[in-house]
């Protein structure tokens, strides 16, 4: 493969640069207009709920779709999926290991195929709900925000859910139940972790913390029709926000294995060995795909089209 000469990669690397910023002002820019058109919607709160909920849906549609598009078809970045192919609009939790920030928009892609894409409720650490732009948007879409204190968030937890059951709320909750993003240092104390307590050694990912996953299952078992194991794989490397946003990730793979509502326990013992039984598969199959940077099974997915 021929070099490429310094003026060349200086050329790319500033449209590159170009590309992000221009992105990140746009995103930031959209997101705190429609922070003022939620705020101007709770007066639909109380009187119309199922006019205000509706609304709110469609602002996180539209902003979330214009991070799908920028990925897709101004970044190029080429989603590869493998697994099941999930069926459309489902209600379902989704629980994914967490390498980057860059999931987040990742799983936008995959919830935008199957029609979910203004339905997301993220479990998020209780300060992100201050933040102007993402924060605040999260809070109208009923999402669950966690201050890791099981007391404190129980809680919170059984009243969102509630909430969404009785309204009969369509819902991808998503979780990254290893309770934070994986460093070097955050899975060499999950190691000592899994070793002071006899359990598997991890090595490409960390011990799920499942207290909230069991919560959610409690708590929408009747509303939810499956969960969904998400695993995420970057081939040329894990990619920061930043080089993510630069379109510097050229391929991304995602692997999808679906469990029908049935098939999870009830009792949380149970319940609680089934997860970590997931993520023990999740590092089997991040440990074969660092080898052959693809996962098993290859499906055939619909390609990003515009949607009116």
């Amino acid at each position: 493969m021929a070099a490429v000469d310094p003026f060349s990669r200086f050329f790319f690397g500033l449209i590159a640069l170009l590309k992000a910023v221009c992105a990140t002002l746009f995103l930031f820019i959209s997101i705190i207009l429609i922070n003022l058109m939620q705020l101007m919607s709770l007066v639909l709160i109380l009187p119309a709920p199922k006019i205000f909920r509706r609304i709110n849906r469609s602002f996180a549609n539209s902003w979330w779709g214009s991070i799908v598009f920028l990925q897709e078809k101004v970044w190029n970045i080429d989603f590869i999926f493998s697994g099941d192919d999930v069926p459309m609009k489902e209600n379902v939790l989704v629980i994914s290991n967490h390498q980057s920030i860059a999931d987040i928009p990742i799983l936008l892609s995959l919830a935008w195929r199957k029609g979910r894409l203004g339905d997301l409720k993220w479990f998020a650490k209780n300060q992100v709900k201050y933040v102007p732009g993402i924060g605040w948007g999260m809070q109208f879409l009923n999402s669950i925000f966690v201050k890791r204190n099981w007391m404190q968030d129980k809680e919170n937890i059984n009243q969102t859910f509630a909430h969404l059951t009785q309204n009969r709320v369509p819902v991808w909750i998503i979780s990254f139940a290893e309770g934070t993003r994986l460093t070097t240092a955050k899975l060499t104390s999950s190691q000592d972790f899994a070793k002071a307590r006899g359990l598997p050694i991890p090595y490409h990912t960390l011990v799920p913390r499942t207290k909230g996953v069991i919560a959610t299952v409690a708590g929408m078992r009747d509303s939810l029709d499956a969960v969904y194991d998400v695993t995420v794989g970057y081939p040329d490397g894990v990619a920061s926000i930043w080089e993510y946003a630069k379109g510097t990730a050229v391929r991304i793979n995602i692997h999808v294995s679906r469990y029908e509502m049935d098939a999870v326990p009830k009792a949380d013992d149970d319940l609680d060995q089934w997860i970590r039984s997931r993520f023990e598969e999740k590092d089997k199959l991040l440990s074969n795909f660092k080898k052959e940077k693809t996962f098993p099974g290859e499906v055939l997915v619909a390609p990003w089209k515009m949607r009116y």
